[in-house]
């Protein structure tokens, strides 16, 4: 990771990594076959996942990008085992979204 922050791909900016551009996260995803990207994003979330899960109240906004990868793989790859955390993770990834609305600006 250090030689793509040092080339330009990636920047940090609080502790997180981004791309610098669209295009270059595009351009690394094409990289992945179209027949693994499904086990790629349900792989990334729960390694997302466990680096964090014993806390999952402290996982805030970052919450909603583990379930989105989680939930993007889930098909045909969700072992009955997993069925309770995957749930519980919806759970607090959708009162997550709901805190992040601001309802009464919205009426």
């Amino acid at each position: 990771l250090n030689v793509c922050i040092k080339e330009g791909c990636l920047s940090q900016i609080d502790g997180a990594l981004r791309f610098v551009h669209d295009k270059v996260r595009e351009a690394a995803y094409s990289l992945i076959p179209d027949n693994e990207k499904t086990k790629f994003h349900y792989n990334l979330g729960f390694m997302l996942y466990s680096v964090a899960r014993r806390n999952v109240a402290s996982l805030g906004e970052a919450i909603l990008d583990i379930v989105d990868q989680i939930n993007y793989g889930i098909p045909g790859l969700l072992r009955p085992e997993m069925l309770n955390d995957v749930i519980e993770l919806n759970f607090h990834s959708g009162i997550k979204a709901m805190d992040k609305t601001d309802y009464e600006m919205a009426q």
